[in-house]
């Protein structure tokens, strides 16, 4: 979203990278 703030972005990053992670290494 355009509109997000940083923080927004930030915590998704947060959220979504261990996820990622996981999946990737499973």
């Amino acid at each position: 979203l355009k509109t997000a703030p940083a923080t927004f972005n930030r915590m998704m990053c947060k959220v979504l990278g261990p996820v990622l992670g996981k999946s990737a290494l499973s």
